[in-house]
């Protein structure tokens, strides 16, 4: 890959692979030679760990449809001479056992991998403390975003207060995740038919109601009005080190929600992960951040040359797209009450399932 424009395509394509980005990048086509693409991580927390596999060919195809590599050997060893076979649980997934190889602060993990005759190889990372979550909070500003036609949009802003480990390099990366309930009204689904139009009711089944003329009537209970919506932050974020004192990470935004009605319709939980990381993975993800808050497009030319930790033993010349995590990892979590939020919301009635939200399930978190 000798281009900017394919050095760029290199980390986009981790990005939409590591952390499951769902939104679909528009790409001038780039054809490049068919690259192997590693996705690892083992931590400290229990496992299954898992270890995806595919091969890229270019941007467009591999965000809409990726070739899984399949019938893969996948290891991962310790320096400790434990290891484990990973098994192939789907084409191109790999994950550990329930009671297989656990992370351990202290020690070093290796991932292997061989795809026919060809060898693959990470390069040693050592499992390094997280350091401490001191302090998570959030503030609402009823001004903080701007929307597509640029008007202002309110927000909360989630920062957090951390401390690394002394005599630690200290290379974290934080990512964050949110469930929140919402409420629909299926059963005001309508659609309109005949001349002149007439606003026929169409609840679906799930709604518990059924149509009788121009008028609903209740049959059974609602099997989808009530849902607990999960989401997952898309912004690479990363500690700054260079600026640091004795450690400490203070007052670092990590997040910025924005309040639609929906995320606030009863309660909103948000969940941040602490996660150490070598400072190879450091180093990729720093960039990755700085390509997404980088002014004008996210496809910049000024991208350098990102080098994962996976390299192949059976040809030296072959670049291997990907990266192997080795982290341990502390949370903290808050909880956000409607009646918390300090300005007015836009009251909606959806006349959908609420089922029909990506993320969306009516299974009630044991938490909640």
């Amino acid at each position: 890959m000798k281009t900017n424009s394919a050095y760029i395509w290199l980390f986009i394509a981790l990005v939409i692979v590591v952390d499951g980005c769902i939104d679909r990048y528009e790409i001038p086509e780039t054809i490049v030679i068919p690259r192997l693409v590693v996705d690892g991580m083992i931590t400290n927390q229990p496992g299954p760990y898992r270890v995806d596999l595919y091969t890229a060919y270019d941007v467009n195809t591999f965000v809409n449809k990726p070739h899984p590599v399949e019938k893969a050997t996948v290891r991962i060893s310790d320096d400790k001479g434990n290891a484990e076979t990973l098994a192939e649980i789907s084409p191109g997934v790999y994950m550990t056992s329930m009671d297989g190889l656990k992370g351990i602060v202290g020690r070093s993990y290796q991932l292997s991998i061989k795809v026919g005759a060809d060898e693959y190889i990470s390069e040693p990372q050592l499992l390094t403390d997280a350091g401490q979550l001191l302090d998570l909070r959030y503030e609402f500003d009823q001004f903080a975003l701007s929307t597509d036609d640029g008007v202002a949009a309110p927000a909360v802003n989630f920062y957090v207060d951390a401390q690394g480990t002394p005599g630690e390099q200290n290379y974290f990366r934080w990512r964050w995740s949110s469930v929140y309930e919402t409420i629909n009204n299926p059963e005001l689904k309508t659609r309109f038919a005949g001349k002149p139009p007439i606003e026929i009711p169409i609840p679906p089944p799930c709604s518990g109601y059924k149509a009788s003329g121009l008028n609903i009537v209740k049959s059974d209970i609602c099997t989808c009005c009530n849902c607990w919506v999960y989401e997952a932050g898309k912004q690479a974020i990363v500690s700054k080190n260079s600026s640091v004192q004795e450690d400490r990470f203070t007052n670092v935004r990590v997040a910025s929600v924005a309040m639609d009605e929906r995320k606030f319709d009863v309660r909103y939980y948000f969940k941040l992960d602490q996660l150490s990381v070598s400072e190879e993975v450091y180093n990729f993800w720093k960039l990755v951040e700085a390509q997404q808050v980088g002014e004008g497009s996210l496809f910049q030319p000024n991208a350098v040359r990102v080098q994962g930790n996976i390299r192949s033993t059976t040809n030296p010349n072959e670049q291997v797209i990907g990266v192997f995590s080795v982290s341990s990892v502390v949370s903290r979590e808050v909880f956000i009450d409607r009646k918390e939020v300090p300005f007015p919301l836009e009251v909606e009635i959806v006349p959908e399932s609420c089922l029909l939200r990506p993320g969306a399930t009516t299974t009630k978190p044991l938490f909640w």
